[in-house]
């Protein structure tokens, strides 16, 4: 058994370094074949978890992932099978122009609309690095800031009426993200010294595909977590969508933050700007 995992692994690694251009990529083993979506089919988008590091060597299978292709209810993390419980009437199953291998979850900007994961389950900030990946599209923003990521009744990130992205602590970015185009993004939350066995300032930022937003690292207390709102008290969700989101803890978390988000989203077929 030690001799196929070690052959599977090789053949992964050989695989991508040859060039990532043969799709879609195949090992056998019970995996299915990883493929492409997007504009001019180049986003890799994982069906399982086991396609993480087909993308590239440097990036370990996730702590938790969920696809969030359901039909309805609950979304399933499909390593862990962490719920993210619906809230609110978000919409399944919604398609997106250029994108055939997978559909997105819908918010319309209603109150406490979202998806969340219960308080002890998944990322926990408090004790721990987390390095988030999704995938999400802003078709509008109206009066007031709309949440995105959040934490209990607060949040992590959210877009400003302008369109613009702020971390929780007030740093803002300064591009329009409103689009009709799905972009990825990814936040990272890398502990500091107020985390056992951790050292220095730690480190939040949000880095999507065209602007990365630095701001200060405090640490968060668990609770809730996911997409849009998670309390009725809460901002409204925007209007927009929301695809597959990934999640990595600990030192793979840490790992991944010195391969960097633009390698990250480099080697998932993105194009960057911007830094």
């Amino acid at each position: 058994m030690i001799g196929l995992r070690a052959g599977v692994r090789a053949g992964l690694r050989g695989g991508i370094a040859a060039g990532l251009g043969a799709d879609p990529i195949d090992v056998g083993v019970s995996v299915p074949p990883l493929l492409r979506d997007g504009p001019s089919s180049a986003i890799y988008v994982p069906s399982v978890s086991a396609h993480f590091p087909m993308v590239s060597a440097s990036i370990p299978t996730p702590s938790w992932y969920w696809r969030d292709q359901e039909s309805s209810g609950d979304l399933i993390d499909s390593l862990n099978d962490v719920h993210m419980v619906q809230t609110g009437a978000g919409t399944y199953q919604n398609a997106i122009a250029s994108w055939s291998t997978i559909k997105f979850l819908g918010t319309t900007e209603v109150a406490a609309q979202c998806w969340g994961a219960a308080l002890g389950t998944a990322w926990n900030v408090f004790t721990q690095s987390v390095f988030i990946y999704g995938l999400v599209r802003f078709s509008s923003s109206s009066g007031t800031r709309r949440w995105f990521v959040v934490n209990g009744t607060t949040f992590y990130v959210e877009i400003l009426t302008n369109g613009t992205i702020r971390l929780n602590g007030g740093t803002a970015g300064t591009l329009d993200h409103r689009s009709a185009l799905v972009r990825p993004f990814v936040v990272e939350m890398i502990a500091g010294a107020g985390v056992t066995g951790h050292v220095g300032a730690g480190l939040f930022r949000v880095s999507t595909n065209i602007e990365q937003i630095t701001g200060t690292w405090s640490q968060q207390p668990d609770s809730t977590k996911g997409f849009g709102p998670v309390s009725a008290a809460a901002a409204a969700p925007m209007v927009g969508n929301f695809g597959p989101l990934a999640g990595w803890q600990g030192t793979d978390a840490e790992a991944l933050s010195t391969f960097t988000p633009k390698a990250f989203l480099q080697a998932f077929g993105w194009t960057v700007t911007g830094y």
